[in-house]
């Protein structure tokens, strides 16, 4: 594959992700970007938050409020499951905290309750991330951790269900992101939500002392915002933007440190965010009918489908399968890729990223496995149904040829 940035071209890629920011989005922000509101205080967003949310410029700026706000002795120890995105790390070493790395469930890709009851000696807090939308095994996990404080990662997990309950409303505090490439994907964008008043107030104090955006800024970054997502859309994805996304994935490592911007949201995001929230459920569900036809698809020769336990209802922010070695994860993605399938080997440098850049000592065997073995499949709500067919005929096709039959 290390000629594909001077030959590949396909105007008709299917995009591994999907950034919906459209240029009436770009508009509707920029306009409300100019208005007095204060950004951050009183919002108008829909009643679907267990409390009156607090609101960041990003998710790993409302975990450094969240730890900041729990008061927790300097450098005191975060589980957190090795197997998440890194700038969950970095917001735990930015907040004053050192991250306990926690094996993760082969099931579900979330964190073990098991591996962390043997290190719960070395935690005085917890980060359960709902990875790819399917909810922790959060009864299990408050179990174990007791009277230590639980904050849900509700990042990919929104609309996500638990014995009925919602996700974020299962911890002693939980944040969501809305930036681009989330499931809302609006640009910029995080809430805070807690529970218990004093806990609630502590946040909402500290980020009290977050910096504004300015005008100006919101708008160049609605643009920048903007120019992404066309990028990310057929047929410019297939003609350039999968060039340069490799290109940027040459000189960057999604587990390199990124920086923390401690802001409020922007008053042009939160427009969004308030409008997208309430028609956002039509979305998912189309999501969720994607992802279930896969399921019912895809032959499972090989290959471990995602799917959901019984008392849970993902709302499959991503659509992982899992193979049975890195080779044949790696063959799949080449294979789908001269398919018109651009397939995503999620989070496979972050064994070797947490290592190097937090001193990862070992001990998290399957999330070792699963970044080696994991494959993403494209299942966006913006995909027609012929589009999911041809995925799923494609992996089907795949199989086929590796069994011989």
């Amino acid at each position: 594959m290390a000629s594909w940035r001077f030959i590949y071209f396909n105007p008709s890629l299917i995009p591994r992700y999907n950034w919906d920011f459209s240029a009436r989005d770009f508009f509707r922000s920029a306009t409300a970007s100019f208005s007095h509101r204060q950004a951050g205080t009183e919002s108008g967003i829909p009643d679907i938050f267990c409390t009156e949310p607090i609101l960041t410029t990003s998710g790993r700026a409302s975990l450094v409020a969240i730890l900041r706000a729990l008061q927790l002795p300097h450098n005191a120890g975060v589980a957190v499951p090795l197997y998440c995105c890194p700038v969950v790390f970095e917001a735990i070493v930015f907040a004053g905290c050192r991250p306990v790395f926690v094996d993760v469930n082969i099931e579900d890709n979330c964190i073990s309750a098991e591996d962390l009851r043997s290190k719960l000696h070395q935690v005085s807090a917890v980060v359960a991330v709902h990875m790819f939308g399917h909810p922790a095994d959060m009864d299990a996990i408050r179990a174990v951790a007791g009277k230590i404080p639980v904050i849900e990662d509700c990042a990919h997990s929104l609309f996500s269900e638990y014995h009925g309950a919602a996700t974020g409303s299962l911890g002693n505090a939980a944040f969501f992101s809305f930036r681009n490439g989330k499931y809302l994907s609006a640009g910029e964008g995080s809430v805070v939500v807690a529970p218990e008043a004093g806990l609630r107030e502590r946040i909402a104090g500290i980020v009290g002392t977050f910096e504004q955006w300015s005008p100006a800024s919101e708008v160049v970054h609605a643009a920048v915002s903007y120019a992404k997502s066309l990028g990310y859309q057929r047929p410019l994805y297939g003609v350039a933007g999968f060039r340069l996304g490799r290109a940027i994935d040459e000189k960057l490592s999604l587990s390199a440190k990124s920086g923390i911007d401690l802001r409020y949201i922007s008053r042009g995001y939160l427009r969004l965010i308030e409008r997208r929230l309430r028609e956002f459920r039509t979305k998912i569900g189309k999501q969720r009918e994607n992802s279930l036809a896969l399921l019912n698809t895809i032959r499972e020769d090989g290959i471990v489908l995602p799917r959901e336990a019984s008392n849970v209802k993902s709302n499959y922010y991503q659509f992982g399968i899992r193979l049975p070695g890195e080779p044949l994860r790696d063959e799949l993605a080449s294979f789908l890729l001269n398919r018109g399938i651009d397939a995503a080997r999620y989070l496979d440098d972050v064994v070797e990223g947490a290592r190097r850049e937090y001193g990862y000592p070992g001990g998290c065997p399957v999330s070792e496995e699963i970044s080696r073995t994991l494959l993403v499949l494209p299942n966006h709500y913006t995909l027609s149904a012929s589009s999911i067919r041809h995925i799923a005929d494609s992996v089907n096709s795949w199989t086929r040829t590796e069994s011989g039959s």
